[in-house]
């Protein structure tokens, strides 16, 4: 009974090692309003960041200055189910802080069609990623 015990608790104990990292990251969700913020990450977290958008209209939201220590995961177009034809959304990045250290974000919204007109909007976040 003891042997059988034993292995169950070290079993438990490897899984939980394994999972412990995963755990403990974090998400940080941002938005529009956290323009010109300075966040802290620790290696392993992820950003995910929310911006109104309306791609019906051409304009759509870029990265202009990616931050070394994060690493693009994904960006997505996302539109109210019920919203009618041309109406705006949101489009939402998300990154992985891979390694330590300070880095600018900087997205712009504009029409990439049109090269010689300055963006609509800006949005700029500066990040301190740390070891855990």
């Amino acid at each position: 009974m003891k042997k059988h015990s034993f292995a169950k608790h070290a079993a438990l104990t490897l899984l939980l090692a394994t999972l412990a990292p995963a755990l403990s990251a974090k998400t940080l969700f941002l938005e529009e309003l956290d323009d010109n913020t300075h966040l802290c990450l620790n290696v392993g977290d992820t950003l995910a960041i929310k911006l109104q958008s309306n791609v019906t209209t051409g304009y759509s939201w870029s990265i202009t200055t990616p931050a070394a220590p994060l690493e693009q995961v994904s960006a997505n177009n996302e539109r109210p189910k019920d919203a009618p034809p041309g109406a705006g959304g949101f489009q939402t990045f998300r990154f992985k802080a891979k390694s330590t250290g300070d880095a600018t974000l900087e997205l712009k919204y504009f029409r990439p069609f049109e090269k010689d007109k300055p963006a609509a909007k800006t949005y700029k976040i500066t990040v301190s990623v740390a070891a855990k």
